[in-house]
C-alpha cells in the first residue's frame, strides 16, 4: 500500500473521530495510535521539520519526557508507565491536525461536517431518550442523567460541552452569513444547550456559561446570534425545571444540598470531591517539586498518612490538584503557562473590543481559545488528566489552533 493511499485512509480516519469518541476509547485510541505512526513517517520523508521544529512541539515533547522521567521514580513504575510513556500521542494528533489542514485545505469544512452530524446524532437520540424514556439502543433515561449513545458512561453533556465552542468556531471559519447556515447553526446551539442541562452534568452546565460568556462578549461575526439563542435556551431551561421535578432535583436541590451538606461547611463542589482534594493536596506536600508519579493516586490515596474519608478515587477529579499531587510544581508549570497564556489572549482581545469596538484577532481563534480555556478551567471537577478519551478532547482544538497561529495564509497571524 502506498503512502498516499495510507494518507487517504488516515484522512477519513480523522473525519470519522467525533463518532469513534462516542463509540468509547477503543476506536479513538486506534485512529490516533495508528495515524500517528503514518504522521511521522510523513514527515520523514518530506522532510516536514516545521510541525516537530517550533517551540511549542519542543516544550511539549520535553515535558513528556519529564513525565517518563518521574514515572521511574514513583511507587508503581508500571502503573505511572502506561499513562506517561505514550503520552506523546496527544501532541501528535495536535500536530497532524496542523499537517492536515497544510495539505488538504477543505479539511476544515469537512471536519465541520463530521463534527455537526455527530452533534446532531447525539441531539436526536438524546431527546428520544428523554422523552421516551430510552434511547435507540435502548439505553434507559432513570430521570437523572441522560447518557445518549454513550450508554453507562454518562458523558454526553462534557462531549457536546467541550466541542461546542470548537463548532462554533469552525462554522463562523467554514460558512457565510447566508440564512441557511444560520439557522442550522440557531437550531443546533438551542438544541444543544438544553441537551447539555437535561444530561445532568453541572460541571458541563457550567462550562457552557464560561465558554458561552466568553463567545458573545468577544466575537464579531454571529455574536448575536449566539446571544439570542442562549437567551432562548434559558427560557426553555427555565421551563423544564419548573415542569420537571426530577431535572430541578439534580440541578437544583441536589447542587444546592451537596454545597451544604453538613449544614455549617460549605463544601468545594461536594464533600467527597473536596475528600478528594485534600488527599491530594496531601500527596502533593509530600512530593512538592517532582510529584508522586503520572496516575499514581488511586494508590496512594489508600495509605494512612494521606486518608481522608471518601477521599480516595482513581484521581482527584481536579486537573490542577491531580498535576500537582502526580507531576509536582515543575510539572505543573507548562499547563498552568498555557492557561495564563490563553486567558491573557482572551482579556487582551476583550480590552481591544472596548478601546477600539473591534477584533486583534479572528472570531475562529477566539473559538478555539475559548475551547481549550474550559478545558483547562481550574474550579470546576475533571476527568483524569491522563485519561486518553479526554485527551483527544483536550488535544483536537490545540491542533486547529496551532495551524492559526503558524499560517498566515487563511488566518491572521496572532
Amino acid at each position: 500500500m502506498t503512502l498516499s493511499r495510507l494518507n487517504n485512509i488516515i484522512y477519513f480516519a480523522i473525519l470519522l473521530l467525533p463518532i469513534a469518541l462516542v463509540s468509547g476509547p477503543f476506536i479513538s485510541d486506534l485512529i490516533i495510535s495508528l495515524a500517528g505512526i503514518i504522521f511521522i513517517i510523513n514527515c520523514y520523508i518530506n522532510n516536514k521539520k516545521k510541525y516537530f521544529i517550533n517551540k511549542i512541539s519542543i516544550i511539549f515533547f520535553i515535558w513528556c519526557l519529564y513525565l517518563i522521567l518521574i514515572s521511574f521514580f514513583s511507587e508503581d513504575i508500571y502503573l505511572s508507565l502506561r499513562s506517561s510513556l505514550f503520552y506523546f500521542r496527544g501532541g501528535l494528533f495536535a500536530l497532524m491536525i496542523w499537517y492536515l489542514i497544510d495539505h488538504k485545505k477543505e479539511f476544515i469544512k469537512h471536519f465541520t461536517y463530521a463534527l455537526l452530524i455527530t452533534f446532531i446524532l447525539l441531539i436526536f437520540d438524546g431527546y428520544i431518550q428523554y422523552f421516551f424514556g430510552q434511547n435507540i439502543f435502548g439505553n434507559t433515561y432513570g430521570g437523572a442523567k441522560l447518557s445518549s449513545l454513550f450508554g453507562e458512561e454518562e458523558k454526553m453533556g462534557q462531549f457536546l460541552a467541550r466541542l461546542l465552542p470548537l463548532l462554533f468556531g469552525l462554522f463562523t471559519f467554514s460558512f457565510t452569513s447566508s440564512k441557511y447556515p444560520i439557522f442550522i447553526a440557531m437550531v443546533i446551539l438551542v438544541a444543544t444547550d438544553v441537551l447539555i442541562f437535561l444530561s445532568g452534568e453541572r460541571t458541563a452546565f457550567l462550562l457552557l456559561f464560561i465558554s458561552t460568556f466568553l463567545i458573545v462578549f468577544l466575537i464579531n461575526k454571529w455574536k448575536f446570534i449566539r446571544l439570542l439563542t442562549f437567551l432562548f435556551s434559558i427560557g426553555l431551561i427555565a421551563l423544564i425545571t419548573f415542569t420537571s421535578s426530577n431535572v430541578k432535583e439534580r440541578m437544583i436541590d441536589k447542587t444546592i444540598s451537596e454545597l451544604n451538606a453538613g449544614g455549617d461547611e460549605i463544601y468545594t463542589f461536594t464533600a467527597i470531591h473536596q475528600a478528594h482534594y485534600e488527599t491530594a493536596f496531601k500527596i502533593f506536600l509530600d512530593n512538592p517539586l517532582f510529584g508522586a508519579g503520572p496516575n499514581t493516586f488511586r494508590i496512594l490515596c489508600d495509605e494512612e498518612k494521606y486518608y481522608v474519608q471518601y477521599g480516595c478515587s482513581t484521581h482527584p477529579h481536579n486537573t490542577y490538584l491531580q498535576l500537582l499531587s502526580e507531576v509536582g510544581i515543575i510539572g505543573i508549570i507548562p499547563i498552568v503557562l498555557i492557561f495564563i497564556i490563553i486567558s491573557y489572549r482572551l482579556l487582551a482581545q476583550g480590552l481591544f473590543i472596548l478601546k477600539l469596538n473591534r477584533n486583534s484577532i479572528s472570531d475562529f481563534q477566539i473559538c478555539l481559545y475559548v475551547s481549550v480555556f474550559v478545558s483547562l478551567w481550574p474550579i470546576a471537577p475533571s476527568f483524569n488528566f491522563f485519561n486518553n478519551w479526554i485527551n483527544v478532547i483536550y488535544f483536537l482544538p490545540i491542533g486547529f489552533l496551532m495551524y492559526s497561529y503558524y499560517s498566515e495564509k487563511i488566518v491572521k497571524k496572532i
